[in-house]
C-alpha cells in the first residue's frame, strides 16, 4: 500500500476554531494519513501552537518551522521537501475533510494507476458553517485538461504523487497566490493525467470575505498566469481571454462579487 502525507501550511491569523476542526477531521480517518507535515509559515500563536501540539502524537504530525513569513508557495514546498509520502494529500487549515476522504483516494491511485493528480467534489459552506452547495469539477483527464484554464482542481481536496510534483519543479516561490492554477498547467505540459472523484470529500470555506482577498492586482497575476497557461496548452483564444474574467469582476463591490459567482456558476464547467 502507497504511504500518505497530509501536507498543510499555517500562518499567525488562522482561526482556531477552524484549525480545530480541520485536525479532527484528520483523526477521524477511515484510513490514517502516515503523517501529517505542518509548516509553520513565520511566527504562530501560542493557542494555535498548543493546538496542534494538541494532535502531534495522535496524527504524527512532523512540524516544519520557518522563521518569516514566505508565502503559501515555498511554505508548501518546504513542506515537501520533508513528505515521506508517495501520496501527498493536501488540505487547507480552514477546510475540513469527510472520514472517507484519504480512503477514497489512496482506493482510488491503486484502481487507476495512470492518475497524477486526483481532486474531488467538495462542500461549499460559509465562514459560519452554513451550507452554500456542491462544488463540483469534470472528472475525467480529457475534460479537465480542456477546462484548465479555469482551474477546474479544487487545490485542498487533490491528492497527487509526489515524483511528478517534484519534477516538474514543485510550487512556483515567485506567486503569493494561485500557485496550484500554475501548477497543473506545468503538470499537464509534462503529460500529467488529472482525475477528480464525483463526491465532495472535504468542506471549503467560502462567502463573500473571499472575495475580498480577490483584488484587481491579483486578478490581473491570475489572469496573466492563465493566459501564458491555456495558450501553451493551445486550448484556444477565447478561453485564454476568459482567464480575465476574475479581474473584472474585481472591481465590483464585494456584495455584487458574491452574488455574480453563484449566478455565474450556472455557465461554470466546474458548477
Amino acid at each position: 500500500m502507497p504511504s500518505i502525507s497530509v501536507l498543510m501550511s499555517l500562518y499567525e491569523k488562522e482561526s482556531d476554531v477552524f484549525l480545530e476542526e480541520c485536525l479532527m477531521s484528520l483523526q477521524k480517518q477511515t484510513r490514517l494519513a502516515d503523517e501529517v507535515v505542518i509548516v509553520f509559515d513565520g511566527f504562530i500563536p501560542e493557542k494555535l501552537e498548543n493546538l496542534v501540539y494538541r494532535f502531534e502524537k495522535k496524527l504524527n504530525i512532523k512540524l516544519v518551522k520557518l522563521e518569516q513569513n514566505v508565502g503559501l508557495a515555498k511554505a508548501l514546498n518546504a513542506g515537501l521537501k520533508v513528505c515521506k509520502g508517495e501520496l501527498i494529500a493536501r488540505l487547507d487549515t480552514d477546510d475540513y475533510c469527510r472520514s472517507d476522504r484519504l480512503e477514497i483516494q489512496e482506493q482510488y491511485f491503486l484502481n487507476n494507476p495512470e492518475a497524477d493528480v486526483v481532486g474531488s467534489f467538495a462542500q461549499l459552506i460559509d465562514f459560519s458553517g452554513n451550507f452554500q452547495g456542491i462544488r463540483s469539477n469534470p472528472i475525467n483527464n480529457n475534460d479537465i485538461y480542456k477546462e484548465l484554464w479555469c482551474c477546474p482542481l479544487l487545490h485542498p481536496s487533490v491528492m497527487y504523487r509526489k515524483i511528478i510534483i517534484v519534477n516538474v519543479g514543485a510550487y512556483n516561490p515567485n506567486l503569493k497566490r494561485r500557485q496550484d492554477y500554475e501548477l497543473w498547467f506545468r503538470v499537464a505540459k509534462q503529460g500529467g493525467t488529472f482525475k477528480n472523484i464525483d463526491k465532495p470529500l472535504i468542506a471549503y470555506r467560502y462567502d463573500r470575505d473571499t472575495n475580498k482577498r480577490q483584488n484587481p492586482k491579483i486578478a490581473f497575476q491570475q489572469g496573466i498566469i492563465g493566459f501564458k497557461g491555456t495558450m501553451s496548452l493551445r486550448l484556444g483564444f477565447v478561453k485564454s481571454i476568459m482567464c480575465f474574467y476574475p479581474f473584472f469582476r474585481s472591481f465590483l463591490p464585494s456584495v455584487v462579487q458574491h452574488k455574480l459567482y453563484f449566478f455565474m456558476k450556472k455557465f461554470d464547467p466546474r458548477n
